[in-house]
């Protein structure tokens, strides 16, 4: 076989491997924001609790709902307080109802702050805000080893906007179940 020949089979060798290897994939924009509220996370308990997820509604709690986690996760302070408001407790008793309920369950306190102020006291204000949920949720019944808390400041805002609306949105501490 000739050189040429060889050179030539290399490439277009080359070329298929190539082109069978190719994917059709989508790249995220790593700086792309969410904008899908987040959803309810259910968990199914029935094979240990006897309980039936179907006769429950998502969005409270019903006589015999433990295995669904409470459908509002966000609960929001005012400008530069971490005190919890009035309609934080109904909240947080829920959620206290379930974990206490499942005790393996882990729930991370992720606190924010608006845009107004520097940096790192908005990482202290929002580390107050998710401290205040987890001191409120210890009171209520549930263990130290089954939450934890971030702070993200002002760094994952929900609005952009920059207005009283918008920064009442921003100022919450969000209840994640990972």
């Amino acid at each position: 076989m000739k050189k040429s020949q060889i050179s030539s089979m290399l490439l277009l060798t080359a070329l298929v491997v190539a082109g069978c290897s190719s994917k059709n994939v989508q790249e995220e924009d790593p700086n792309a924001m969410d904008s899908r509220p987040a959803q309810p996370v259910v968990v199914d308990n029935t094979q240990t609790s006897g309980i039936n997820n179907s006769d429950i509604n998502g969005s409270q709690f019903g006589s015999n709902a433990y295995g669904v986690v409470p459908a509002e996760r966000v609960i929001y302070f005012d400008f530069d307080s971490s005190q919890l408001r009035a309609e934080a407790e109904a909240l947080l008793q829920a959620h206290a109802t379930y974990l206490t309920a499942n005790p393996s369950v882990i729930v991370r306190l992720e606190g924010h702050a608006d845009e107004r102020g520097s940096r790192e006291y908005n990482l202290a204000l929002g580390e107050q805000r998710a401290n205040s949920a987890k001191r409120m949720l210890n009171i209520l019944g549930v263990s130290e080893a089954q939450m934890t808390t971030l702070s993200y400041g002002e760094e994952m805002p929900l609005e952009f906007g920059h207005n009283e609306a918008s920064w009442q949105r921003n100022r919450r501490v969000e209840i994640v179940y990972p």
